[in-house]
């Protein structure tokens, strides 16, 4: 009896004293805890940690705004994109076997579908397009945002630009607002908008990559265009490159298929000046002053005894052209353009384009070892 006592005063003397113990060891945490110490440490502890410091939160916030203007400017331009379907039959010989087994041909109409994009220019149901988006089609079809489609006919087309204008008998049109390509930097974001193989109001995202680009194939020589990184594919063609305000500043018109990144749009001051002739006299008249041209390089410097830096070598005159008639010369050396110094001639083409007929130009050229100014003026073709 005294020994099981003698054990349960025991047991008492030890539970009391680790029962102080553990309020004793409370306390020193509650001292020296920090945040069981300050109330202000408490509501800090109980936000989310961020994932990196203050300066990636920061980022995170600005690249979060930047996909906010993309996306205003996608809804801004969507209702003024359309998607054109087109049908051109084509004649076609077909192979066939006679009842008397002598093997032949036949001819036979086969239907070939093409497709692209669009920009709506007025409120009249001008829509704007590539030419190559149209070439040839026996049957056009115009689509909007909200699924309704409208037959198209063609009011005009500039192969040389490759631009067309269409017009559809529709109401309630959202025309695009139209930006400033001459204010466009390198590096600058656009999307690209179109329905690429048949997946309608596709938004892709880039950079202006260059400006001035020159793009020549079998059938096309394009001057001046843009070059953006925004994915544009098959379908593309015909619609716009927009900048980050919702405005246009350039139709997407080509692409290097064997590049990655590579395309290319129509700036929209280009666009405007083909376009408006194409609506008011369904053709397009271009400036030219009838002179073959060539980068002046140090050997034809060197054949010529030109010392100048840089310039376009005239090569050959075209009889009773605007620059026959103003006496430039072959071999004359053209310096300069309005006072600005040229480079190459394609730039020098690109100012002859942009001028109207009827306008005046002064060069500055080279000739017989003398600097001399001659006024040229253009006349349509």
């Amino acid at each position: 009896m005294l020994f099981k006592i003698m054990n349960v005063k025991s047991f008492s003397f030890a539970v009391l004293g680790g029962a102080i113990g553990c309020l004793i060891i409370l306390f020193i945490l509650f001292l020296f805890n920090p945040i069981l110490f300050n109330p202000s440490a408490v509501r800090a502890a109980s936000q989310p940690l961020p994932s990196g410091n203050l300066n990636d939160a920061a980022k995170l916030n600005n690249e979060l705004g930047d996909i906010d203007i993309i996306s205003s400017a996608a809804e801004k331009i969507m209702p003024s994109v359309v998607y054109i379907d087109t049908r051109t039959f084509m004649e076609v010989d077909q192979p066939v076997i006679s009842i008397f087994g002598i093997p032949g041909y036949r001819s036979q109409i086969v239907p070939k579908e093409g497709r692209g994009s669009g920009v709506v220019w007025d409120k009249n149901g001008i829509i704007l397009t590539n030419e190559h988006v149209i070439h040839g089609a026996n049957e056009i079809m115009v689509t909007f945002q909200n699924e309704q489609t409208y037959p198209a006919v063609v009011k005009g087309v500039d192969p040389i630009s490759d631009l067309a204008v269409l017009q559809v008998k529709a109401e309630n049109l959202t025309p695009a607002v139209l930006g400033d390509s001459e204010l466009l930097k390198i590096g600058q974001p656009v999307i690209a908008v179109g329905s690429p193989y048949h997946f309608q109001q596709t938004v892709t995202y880039g950079v202006i990559s260059g400006r001035g680009r020159n793009l020549s194939d079998q059938s096309k020589d394009f001057q001046d265009l843009l070059q953006t990184d925004a994915a544009i594919n098959p379908g593309n063609s015909g619609g716009p490159l927009v900048n980050l305000k919702g405005e246009v500043i350039g139709i997407n018109t080509a692409i290097i298929p064997y590049a990655q990144g590579i395309g290319f749009a129509i700036p929209i001051n280009t666009v405007k000046n083909v376009a408006n002739q194409l609506i008011e006299k369904g053709k397009v008249l271009r400036s030219y002053i009838g002179i073959t041209m060539m980068d002046l390089n140090p050997q034809l410097a060197a054949y010529i005894g030109c010392r100048e830096n840089g310039g376009v070598a005239i090569i050959g005159v075209e009889r009773n052209s605007p620059g026959d008639q103003a006496g430039l010369q072959p071999k004359d050396v053209i310096l300069k353009v309005g006072g600005k110094k040229i480079t190459s001639g394609d730039e020098l083409r690109n100012i002859i384009r942009k001028s109207a007929p009827g306008e005046q130009i002064s060069l500055e050229i080279w000739r017989h070892s003398q600097i001399m100014e001659v006024s040229v003026k253009m006349a349509g073709r």
